[in-house]
């Protein structure tokens, strides 16, 4: 049985748990691949660091178990 992982810490079911990870997974690469994609000397590298660093927080975040994160990243998987 599971127990004390990041989603009891966030306070989820380890699925919805799972759901936010991905989701945070999948935002980093998207802003890896952005930043992959152009120069060093581009004019949008900086906010493209700045994205990518933000992405990482948020998995940082849903490893780490924060509530508040978690809740973020499935609070916008239902919005719409």
């Amino acid at each position: 049985m599971r127990s004390d992982g990041p989603w009891d810490r966030a306070k989820v079911s380890h699925e919805e748990w799972v759901a936010a990870r991905m989701k945070a997974a999948a935002l980093e690469r998207s802003a890896q691949r952005a930043l992959d994609e152009i120069g060093a000397d581009h004019p949008d590298r900086a906010e493209r660091t700045r994205l990518l660093r933000f992405a990482r927080e948020l998995v940082r975040g849903v490893e780490e178990g924060d509530p508040e994160t978690v809740a973020l990243l499935l609070r916008t998987s239902t919005a719409g």
